[in-house]
């Protein structure tokens, strides 16, 4: 099947109640042709529907057998998830809505949620693979990080060179963010964070964004920071993966930091 093309609400919503009038001229410029610039959207959707209806689902099944590879206490991604993943970065899907100067495709957030409907529909484990280990943290650097950590970090989720996550559930912090305890603290040119981290989707790649304390003796939300870790040489330790009944081909993990190598995502603010 072709997700795009074989789903009537999909279709009729892109054809007939999206207000591409509005949307076009603040994505594409104010001279863009409407017509056009929809007709290539849509057929990109369509190009889309046909991958993700054939290949993702058709892997699906697989991918929920398989779940997460344990392999001498390693936590590795299945193959067909990796097929998975390859093929949506392959696409430009990881990107779609991220700006053109760091690898993305510079379209609209309507755009590509009609692209995560289809994933979600075709492999749930694999829409959450997509989302929370590449788009999701390039999106946080984007928006947070300096120019040189959008070069560094972005282009490589976008183009799937590498999976990332983003860590902030510690086991006295699910909700309450208010609670985390993972500290940080600053040793000459870096900061150095130590705790635990557990239900991390997407978690055993190879960076992480790390929600730490990095002013001690703080409470609550006050003197809280985002790290960004590289998970290279050992610099921090994918313990171990949960064993889930549903979405089982995507990893939740637990992280341990012990004076793991950081950097702050972005500028330290005169608060913290």
């Amino acid at each position: 099947m072709n997700y795009f093309l074989d789903n009537p609400d999909l279709v009729t919503t892109f054809d007939r109640f999206v207000r591409w009038d509005l949307i076009v001229p603040l994505v594409a410029g104010a001279d863009a042709d409407v017509a056009d610039t929809v007709k290539t959207w849509r057929e990109l959707l369509v190009v889309a529907g046909e991958y993700i209806g054939t290949d993702v689902a058709g892997r699906a099944k697989e991918v929920d057998e398989l779940g997460i590879i344990r392999d001498g206490g390693k936590v590795e991604t299945s193959a067909p998830m990796k097929a998975n993943l390859k093929g949506l970065a392959d696409l430009g899907f990881v990107g779609m809505s991220l700006p053109e100067t760091y690898g993305g495709s510079g379209l609209p957030l309507t755009l590509s949620s009609f692209g995560v409907q289809m994933i979600a529909r075709a492999c749930p484990a694999t829409m959450v693979e997509f989302g929370i280990g590449y788009t999701e943290p390039a999106a946080m650097i984007i928006r947070f990080g300096t120019e040189e950590q959008r070069k560094a970090w972005v282009p490589r989720l976008i183009s799937g060179e590498i999976k990332g996550a983003v860590a902030m559930t510690e086991p006295q912090a699910g909700s309450d963010v208010g609670n985390v305890q993972t500290s940080a603290r600053q040793d000459q040119d870096h900061w150095c964070l130590t705790g635990r981290k557990q239900f991390i989707s997407a978690g055993n790649g190879e960076m992480v964004i790390v929600l730490a304390r990095m002013v001690p003796s703080s409470k609550g939300l006050d003197g809280l920071g985002l790290f960004i870790v590289d998970r290279a040489d050992g610099n921090y330790v994918v313990e171990r993966a949960e064993h889930k009944f549903p979405i089982r081909g995507s990893s939740t993990c637990s992280l341990v930091f012990e004076d793991s190598r950081a950097e702050l995502l972005g500028e330290r603010s005169s608060q913290s």
